[in-house]
């Protein structure tokens, strides 16, 4: 339904001509003929505004059956990932509630326990957004994944001064002011000299990451992980024009059945680095076990999504 097919309607009975759609006829006894007429057809509007969601409903459930019938594989993986890590943190944190930890760990505990809470919210996001066929809404979301990492990967090298400072934050008075809200931090003395931001924190992060990868993976790539969603956050050129994996020149609305493996995979590595971070403060059999089946677990995932991805482009 559009304002044309309302008009051709009108046309037809007979209640409007051509000629009263051309410009040098409109004046203002048209307008208020006009406004009539579109009041008339809202009424029509709203008295079938239930067909017409049922109209939007079926569309959506027929795009959501052609993303499953490509993508469901990989989403299953993804969504049994996130179920069976989240489940698992359960038992875990049964398991060692008898645990008793010295006061260094007991508040960067504390923090990574609220960041893996968070990550797992962020990830149901992601993962309703990839149902439904947002690659982009995904992509976006992601960047707060990543950026939730680093922050949980800042704390967790730092002092409990810096976790009692985090937590602490939330209750700051100036926490609606933006300049505050990563003061905490410069209670490191990373940042003794300066005030931290998160490009500050992110870059830190990176440098502990990288010495842990033994340089397996370069500050500059994982930079472009953390960038690369400005693209769609942002309105830039290449964002607004190029949507993922465009089929013609008209502007894309809706969902899409393409360029979902990227976000999934990259949801699927770093959410798992989260869950690490949160795992690596207890030290036992039991965590050990669970991180090498939460990490065999992923990697399946991500190869399914790049099956899928590479069948794709055959």
């Amino acid at each position: 339904m559009s304002i044309e097919s309302t008009f051709r309607k009108l046309v037809n009975q007979k209640i409007i001509s051509d000629d009263d759609l051309k410009d040098e006829n409109y004046s203002s006894a048209y307008s208020e003929r006009f406004q009539s007429i579109i009041d008339f057809d809202l009424k029509n509007i709203e008295l079938n505004m239930t067909q017409h969601s049922l109209c939007f409903s079926k569309e959506t459930e027929i795009r959501i059956a052609q993303i499953d019938k490509k993508w469901g594989a990989g989403l299953n993986w993804l969504r049994f990932y996130y179920n069976y890590s989240s489940n698992s943190f359960n038992d875990w944190k049964a398991y060692n509630k008898e645990e008793k930890h010295d006061s260094e760990i007991a508040e960067i505990k504390c923090v990574l326990h609220y960041i893996n809470g968070k990550a797992f919210y962020l990830t149901a996001e992601i993962i309703c957004l990839l149902e439904n066929g947002f690659p982009e809404g995904a992509i976006a979301r992601f960047r707060s994944l990543h950026e939730l990492w680093a922050i949980g990967e800042f704390i967790s090298e730092d002092t409990k001064e810096v976790a009692t400072a985090y937590l602490n934050s939330v209750s700051d008075k100036n926490e609606n002011n933006s300049d505050d809200h990563y003061k905490w931090a410069k209670v490191s003395k990373r940042f003794s000299d300066k005030n931290p931001t998160i490009s500050n924190i992110i870059s830190e992060a990176m440098n502990t990451f990288v010495k842990k990868t033994d340089g397996n993976i370069s500050k500059t790539k994982l930079w472009k992980i953390q960038t690369d969603p400005n693209i769609f956050i942002h309105p830039s050129a290449k964002g607004v024009c190029y949507l993922i994996n465009p089929e013609n020149n008209d502007v894309r609305i809706g969902g899409t059945n393409t360029g979902l493996a990227h976000p999934a995979i990259n949801t699927l590595i770093w959410l798992y680095n989260i869950n690490r971070l949160y795992l690596n403060t207890t030290s036992n059999v039991y965590t050990e076990l669970l991180k090498k089946m939460l990490y065999d677990i992923n990697e399946k995932a991500q190869s399914v999504f790049q099956k899928i991805e590479s069948e794709s482009i055959i």
